[in-house]
């Protein structure tokens, strides 16, 4: 049995649900697996991934997802804080649409993002300027 991990955790960004998380209707049902050797590690060793960072695989030829990549054919957010991916690699992905609302500016390491990748979100989530009903 694996232990559990336990310890302080800083968490750089703030949720970025714009509506409440309804796994029904905003999760794949099948969530997804990732590529921990595409992980970097943080300084205690964990593969360490936050909720609302952008992942993707080229379908046809990869079955887990990393950090998205010029070139990926199929891209989500993901839903959940992944503590450890070289522990547990399951993930639990947000399905693409304009069914689920998403404030961008509380993505993890948003104001970095190249302009894209940035666009993908606007293109492919209903989203909301933070502080806005």
């Amino acid at each position: 049995m694996d232990p559990i991990l336990m310890g302080p955790r800083t968490r750089t960004s703030v949720p970025f649900y714009g509506e409440f998380l309804h796994s029904e209707y905003h999760l794949m049902r099948v969530g997804g697996r990732l590529d921990e050797a595409a992980i970097t590690a943080d300084a205690s060793g964990r593969k360490y991934v936050s909720a609302g960072t952008l992942v993707g695989r080229v379908r046809a030829t990869e079955n887990l997802f990393g950090p998205y990549a010029t070139g990926d054919t199929e891209f989500y957010l993901t839903a959940f804080d992944v503590i450890d991916a070289a522990r547990d690699n399951e993930v639990e992905l947000i399905v693409v649409g304009k069914n689920f609302t998403v404030v961008p500016e509380r993505l993890p390491g948003w104001a970095t993002l190249p302009v894209a990748q940035q666009t993908l979100v606007f293109d492919n989530y209903k989203t909301i300027k933070d502080g806005a009903e």
